[in-house]
């Protein structure tokens, strides 16, 4: 199943299915912050207050902190987890 964007060739598109939504985020963020409603923002300065970095990559460090944290958020769910290989072997194939 694909969502959004162009319809591969051979593949056959179903309307009325899914509901999306959209909309444009603001230019500063002081304007972004505004625009959340205040129980969520108050969650959001807390976040924001916290000492988190983000990072990307496909290295072997990115590929093993994806897969812990992934694992452990579907195992939590009761959800079986897809072996290392399998993401390890989407990358190399598909790429960032």
């Amino acid at each position: 199943e694909l969502r959004g964007g162009d319809v591969p060739l051979g593949f056959e598109a179903r309307g009325g299915i899914y509901a999306n939504f959209d909309r444009a985020l603001p230019g500063d963020a002081s304007a972004l912050l505004a625009s959340i409603p205040r129980r969520q923002r108050a969650e959001v300065r807390r976040a924001l207050q916290s000492d988190l970095t983000t990072s990307a990559g496909s290295d072997e460090a990115h590929r093993a902190a994806h897969f812990r944290v992934y694992a452990e958020s579907v195992r939590n769910l009761g959800t079986p987890v897809f072996p290392r290989a399998l993401f390890a072997a989407m990358l190399d194939e598909f790429g960032d």
